[in-house]
């Protein structure tokens, strides 16, 4: 195999473990605050990557999922953390008047 086709495969490999990963930010961002509770949007995606990625190794599923998941999380960490940081105004925005 030649060196553009490595290169090739490589990126296509990339972009579809990109593609069945999702993005945090994007999933979480949008949602009512009243149907997650007291938590704020700011930085939302990042911070659930960092749940996952920091998981509790207890035997139990919760932990078996985790286990799981937490390639993508990888993957997924950075991409939450720039996402997070252009989505920050609308969050700051939303998240000040949701709390008035």
């Amino acid at each position: 195999m030649n060196k553009n086709m490595k290169y090739a495969v490589i990126t296509v490999l990339l972009l579809f473990c990109l593609l069945l990963n999702g993005c945090a930010s994007l999933a979480l961002s949008f949602i009512d605050n009243k149907d997650r509770g007291a938590e704020n949007n700011i930085y939302i995606g990042t911070r659930a990557e960092y749940k996952t990625l920091a998981f509790n190794r207890n035997t139990d599923g919760a932990s078996i999922a985790n286990l799981a998941a937490w390639p993508f999380a990888l993957i997924d960490f950075p991409l939450c953390l720039v996402a997070d940081t252009l989505l920050l105004p609308y969050t700051v925005f939303a998240w000040y008047n949701d709390s008035e």
